[in-house]
């Protein structure tokens, strides 16, 4: 039986290309590489091949993709700063920061976790960022059986939340 394949971006991911052009090329990729796949390996491909779909998911001009990369390297030093307070009930290392949405249209941004826990709107905007990253997690790992329990006990407390 012959299968047809449809490529998509997961929710979320929106580059320039489609993911249908993109999808064969990784395809390939996948066999030339079959011992693994490295993201050098893409990089490498695309690189090579001016003009193709694949090409076109990266920035070249330098000095854009360095400022690309920069704000990354900001986005991933905040998200990692943890911070431990003494004199309080638990001395567990907790985020500085938490990214969440400052509106409902707005874009994602870092607030103090102290903000985001203490102030209701914030907190329920982070709380359903949370339920969107467990369905994503479920969806990347919803083949394992051996969650499907804890998949099931997640989805549970989250209806109650949302309810």
């Amino acid at each position: 039986m012959k299968t047809t394949a449809v490529y998509r971006w997961r929710e979320g991911f929106h580059p320039l290309v489609e993911a249908s052009a993109v999808g064969p090329y990784v395809d390939r990729l996948l066999e030339k590489y079959a011992d693994g796949l490295k993201p050098s390996h893409v990089l490498q491909e695309a690189k090579a091949q001016p003009g193709t779909p694949l090409h076109a998911c990266f920035e070249w001009d330098d000095a854009k993709a360095a400022h690309r990369h920069r704000i990354t390297q900001a986005s991933t030093l905040v998200r990692a700063l943890v911070v431990t307070r003494s004199g309080l009930l638990s001395d567990e290392p907790k985020r500085v920061a938490l990214s969440v949405r400052s509106s409902d249209t707005g874009p994602r941004v870092f607030m103090s976790t102290d903000v985001v826990m203490n102030d209701e709107t914030l907190r329920r905007r982070f709380i359903e960022q949370a339920g969107r990253d467990l369905s994503s997690w479920r969806k990347q790992y919803g083949e394992l059986k051996e969650l499907h329990r804890l998949f099931s006990m997640v989805e549970t407390q989250l209806q109650r939340l949302a309810a």
